[in-house]
C-alpha cells in the first residue's frame, strides 16, 4: 500500500518502510548542506522553515533534522530529535511509543530503544550527498553517536509526541504567496 497510514497497521516493518519511503522522497529533493545562516543571537542557532529548504535547496543538520521530524509526524510516525555536542540528527519509533520524557537526557534511553529494535534513528546530512547515502548507511551513521563510547557527547532526546501531550505546538507555516 502506498497508504502514509503511520502505526494504523500496527506493523513495526510497515513503520520502518514508512520511514524509509520519506528518505527516498527527501533524498530525491536534491538538497545541499550548509553552514547555519549568520545570526546575532550568542546561544542557538536560526533554522529555515521546511518551505524555505525546499525551495533554496539548503540546509544545516538542524534544517534537515527538522524536516524530517515534521515529516514523519506528518504521516503518524513519532519522532524524536537527538542532540549531541554540536550536532543534531532524528530518529522515530516504529511501534506506537514515546520516551518516558519529552527531554530525555540519558542516552541510555536511546540505545535501549535502539537495542530493542523500536527506535530508529539516522543521520539526516547524509541525505545531501551526492548521490545521497542509502538510508541504511545514514541508519549506521546515527548509531556511532549514540554508542555508550560516545555517551558524553549526547545532549538530549527531544520527543516529539511527549512535547504535543505538553501542548507545545509546532510553528504556524506561513508559505510566501507567489
Amino acid at each position: 500500500s502506498s497508504a502514509l497510514d503511520g502505526y494504523q497497521q500496527r506493523d513495526p516493518a510497515r513503520a520502518f518502510m514508512q520511514g524509509a519511503a520519506l528518505w527516498s522522497a527527501i533524498a530525491a529533493e536534491g538538497l545541499t548542506y550548509t553552514n547555519p545562516p549568520k545570526s546575532f543571537e550568542t546561544v542557538g542557532q536560526k533554522t529555515r522553515r521546511p518551505s524555505m529548504i525546499l525551495k533554496d535547496g539548503l540546509a544545516t543538520c538542524l534544517d534537515t533534522s527538522l524536516l524530517f521530524a515534521a515529516a514523519l509526524e506528518a504521516i503518524g510516525l513519532n519522532p524524536a530529535l537527538i542532540l549531541v555536542d554540536g550536532h543534531c540528527f532524528v530518529g522515530f519509533w516504529v511501534s506506537e511509543r514515546t520516551f518516558n520524557n519529552l527531554i530525555e537526557t540519558d542516552s541510555a534511553e536511546v540505545r535501549k530503544g535502539l537495542a530493542a529494535r523500536e527506535l530508529i534513528t539516522f543521520e539526516t546530512t547524509l541525505v545531501t550527498n551526492r548521490p545521497p547515502s542509502p538510508f541504511e548507511d545514514a541508519i549506521a551513521a546515527a548509531k556511532l553517536r549514540t554508542l555508550e563510547s560516545a555517551a558524553d557527547e549526547f545532549i538530549a532526546a527531544i520527543d516529539v509526541n511527549r512535547a504535543r501531550m505538553a501542548q507545545i505546538r509546532p510553528l504556524a507555516s506561513h508559505v510566501e504567496s507567489e
